[in-house]
């Protein structure tokens, strides 16, 4: 029995610390679709309400701008950059220190296309692109110009990539943004059949984790299953959203089952779900801070987890 016990405490000390905060605690809805971090720190989280700001001890809602679900946010200099549905642009704080919004897509010579809701923001030097399933905008922050890219099918998802951004076309393969075109990189059976939720560099290969079926390495040729056992584990969950860590480790968020930390070899570290403490068991968005505490935007919450403690 003593055995026993101590098996069962040192499997619980393998868990690192979770805090949780409900939607009481910060005053806004239950969704939380995006998270971001300013130069002051400040956490910045795209909530179903709105703009939600964090200082360290108490929260701020921003409403969205046309009172639409806010799907997306980061962080560039003094900007907050947010992307909704039929809108997006920044924020700044004033001199009172509340944040004050001003719209880009309103200085659009091009109209948006109808019900476009931008999911995805990504960031170059002083290009910021605002990803929707139609359209990938270029905003120039130094020349105030855009550029934008008619997508032939859906975009399902974007990626940066050492500076380059890579993105899933719906039927048609994984792409590469060149100078506003598109660069075919692998039309392989794996990204015409499997939504890709993440895509990133490992050495000289590069990772594609899929919604359904699994993770996969592409590197001259055509992809190739990465770490069949965790790849087997996988195959009856749906994995949402993911990230890799500063440290070369890997966090799936899936949809009803908690969070997978993968090693940097793709093997499975932990699960947390929300018996173990998670504050809900489907995972939205996944963000590393500068201190790389994990904040975990959930369907009901956020959870803020200490990775990097002993």
């Amino acid at each position: 029995l003593i055995l026993a016990f101590v098996a069962v405490e040192l499997s619980a000390q393998e868990l690192p610390p979770v805090l949780n905060f409900t939607p009481e605690d910060y005053a806004a809805e239950n969704q939380n679709w995006a998270v971001a971090q300013g130069d002051q720190d400040f956490i910045y989280v795209a909530n179903n309400s709105g703009l939600l700001e964090y200082d360290g001890a108490k929260w701020r809602l921003y409403n969205s701008p046309n009172n639409t679900i806010l799907r997306s946010v980061t962080v560039v200099d003094d900007r907050v950059y947010t992307g909704s549905y039929m809108e997006f642009g920044y924020w700044q704080h004033t001199n009172t220190g509340l944040l004050e919004y001003t719209s880009l897509s309103e200085s659009l010579e091009t109209s948006l296309i109808e019900d476009e809701q931008f999911w995805n923001i990504l960031v170059i030097d002083d290009l910021i692109l605002f990803q929707s399933l139609n359209r990938i905008y270029s905003f120039n922050s130094t020349t105030q110009e855009f550029e934008i890219f008619d997508s032939e099918s859906s975009i399902t998802q974007s990626f940066l990539v050492d500076r380059s951004v890579y993105f899933q076309q719906e039927g048609l393969g994984l792409f590469q943004l060149q100078n506003g075109s598109a660069i075919l990189i692998s039309e392989s059976q794996t990204f015409l059949d499997n939504l890709v939720v993440s895509f990133f560099k490992k050495n000289e290969n590069y990772i594609a984790i899929t919604q359904k079926n699994g993770i996969f390495q592409l590197g001259g040729g055509n992809p190739n299953i990465w770490n069949q056992n965790t790849t087997n584990y996988l195959s009856d969950k749906t994995i949402y959203t993911a990230k890799k860590l500063t440290d070369g480790s890997i966090l799936l968020g899936t949809i009803s089952s908690g969070l997978i930390h993968l090693s940097s070899e793709g093997d499975i570290v932990y699960e947390i779900d929300q018996n173990l403490g998670l504050g809900n068991n489907t995972v939205l968005s996944i963000f590393e801070d500068k201190d790389a505490h994990v904040w975990v935007g959930l369907d009901n919450g956020i959870s803020v987890i200490n990775t990097n403690t002993a």
